[in-house]
């Protein structure tokens, strides 16, 4: 059969396409939307001398042809589903901008049609509320994120870690094998970072847990009670006695104490990926160990006890064990 094209834009997409797929096993019900088109132009019903005009539409696939295709029927294949607005041949490309005084990086999306965590994740980006004028921000084609190959990590198990169809990313990272090496970075189209991933990189994985003037931040000083130099493990937060303390961030109470020589009345919240929050010197608790508590909630109430100089609110961060500086992760002034 021979096969004529009304552009060379569409003789272009075959050869591509017919290279891509040479040699590899269509998978049934899940097959990609290349694939698809692939079957449609080589195995279109006549002659092997009969030339068909084939009109290859670049955005998507007619709904009638994709009704038509699972009406058919098929042995041994399974069915799936197919999102008509996903455009039919897209391999993942990239624009470049220039970040511009005033810019944010919510704006800098809208403006370019793509989303908060694509912007994120392919530009590697730790907090977006510093974003550095001049800096060049790389701009997909496809919402999606990054992902770094590990050990064990195989398409079907990315595909499923991210809710994605494993065709779409053979598809955008045009992959001619699903051998994955690790420490690689694959774009995985349509995923979305994880709740944590969003919030720290946004400045809301920590927030203050009660409002009030700094009175002694992370590191060396000299002790208030003694004048010796020691350090101190955390942030002190002054108000009034009875000022609401919240949880910083969501999670489970591991402990609910009162050292007299110490922290006094004190919290300890376990949260994800390996942080600790500790709240110090509380005049009431209104938590419970092993209870779950949500971000913001009400833990207790700020007061003096242990060892204090005044109604204050000592506030720890541990990760993964280690003392770490709250303002590594508080966002801005509360």
């Amino acid at each position: 059969m021979s096969v004529g094209f009304r552009s060379e834009r569409t003789r272009e997409l075959y050869s591509r396409l017919k290279n891509k797929f040479s040699g590899r096993t269509l998978v049934a019900g899940g097959g990609s939307l290349c694939a698809l088109l692939l079957l449609m132009i080589v195995f279109l019903p006549g002659s092997a001398e009969r030339t068909v005009d084939v009109d290859i539409h670049e955005k998507s696939l007619s709904s009638r042809f994709i009704s038509e295709y699972y009406q058919m029927d098929y042995s041994g294949t399974g069915s799936g589903d197919f999102d008509q607005d996903i455009e039919l041949f897209k391999e993942l490309s990239f624009t470049t901008y220039t970040i511009q005084p005033g810019d944010t990086l919510e704006q800098i999306g809208k403006d370019n049609k793509v989303s908060l965590d694509t912007l994120i994740s392919y530009n590697n980006i730790k907090d977006c509320r510093r974003l550095i004028p001049g800096t060049d921000l790389q701009i997909p084609n496809l919402d999606g994120v990054l992902h770094k190959v590990k050990k064990g990590d195989t398409l079907e198990s990315i595909a499923k870690q991210y809710k994605v169809n494993m065709n779409s990313i053979i598809d955008s990272n045009n992959l001619v094998s699903e051998v994955l090496a690790v420490g690689n970075q694959i774009f995985v189209p349509g995923g979305k970072l994880s709740e944590y991933e969003l919030k720290k990189a946004i400045g809301n994985l920590v927030i203050w847990p009660c409002s009030g003037r700094l009175t002694s931040y992370f590191g060396y000083r000299a002790d208030p009670f003694t004048g010796k130099r020691s350090f101190h493990t955390g942030i002190d937060i002054a108000n009034y006695r009875g000022a609401p303390i919240r949880a910083a961030m969501s999670g489970k109470v591991v402990l609910n104490d009162y050292r007299p020589r110490g922290y006094g009345r004190y919290i300890v919240i376990q949260h994800s990926n390996g942080l600790k929050t500790l709240y110090g010197h509380l005049d009431k608790s209104f938590v419970r160990s092993g209870q779950w508590v949500e971000q913001g909630q009400l833990i207790g109430e700020m007061g003096t006890t242990g060892y204090s100089t005044g109604y204050h609110l000592h506030f720890t961060v541990y990760e993964h064990g280690r003392l770490v500086n709250p303002f590594n992760y508080l966002s801005g002034r509360k």
